[in-house]
């Protein structure tokens, strides 16, 4: 896959126009585990001639993917909503391969801030926190994973 959009919602096609990935000479494998949404994609997928483009249907926690397989995983708005990041990088970290990249796009309200501050922009930041959690998410996971967790490899943070 050139890129592998691992996906637990409807952003399979987010995953594919990321970067024009699937207009690459590259294989571009789109996973997600509900099939209402594979069809959709599939639709998109089909209208715009993407022939390296594979959808499947694949559940990101119990993934049969081929570990080691992937040069890219992107995932979007994935750690935060689900709130099983530490299970999710297991997944990302078993697919990729060595030397590859994982991308993520997701919610950090650590990096909300308006100038000057306002007592409605923070409730506005505890609600949003509040609807996550009560949805078993975590909207503070992925930039905790992030500044506390991410892989060093070859001494390097990515």
């Amino acid at each position: 896959m050139g890129a592998a959009g691992s996906s637990h919602s409807d952003s399979v096609t987010d995953a594919i126009h990321t970067g024009s990935l699937a207009r690459t000479d590259g294989q571009v494998v789109g996973a997600d585990i509900d099939q209402t949404t594979l069809a959709a994609d599939q639709q998109s997928v089909t209208a715009e001639g993407l022939g390296n483009v594979t959808l499947l249907n694949d559940d990101l926690f119990t993934s049969q993917l081929e570990p080691s397989w992937f040069d890219l995983v992107h995932a979007r708005l994935h750690l935060a909503p689900l709130g099983r990041g530490s299970e999710q990088m297991a997944t990302y970290l078993r697919l990729i391969r060595p030397g590859g990249a994982i991308v993520l796009e997701e919610v950090d309200p650590a990096s909300w801030h308006l100038i000057p501050p306002a007592p409605a922009f923070a409730r506005l930041k505890s609600l949003i926190g509040e609807a996550f959690r009560t949805a078993g998410g975590d909207p503070t996971s992925p930039g905790d994973w992030a500044r506390t967790r991410a892989p060093v490899s070859g001494g390097h943070r990515r």
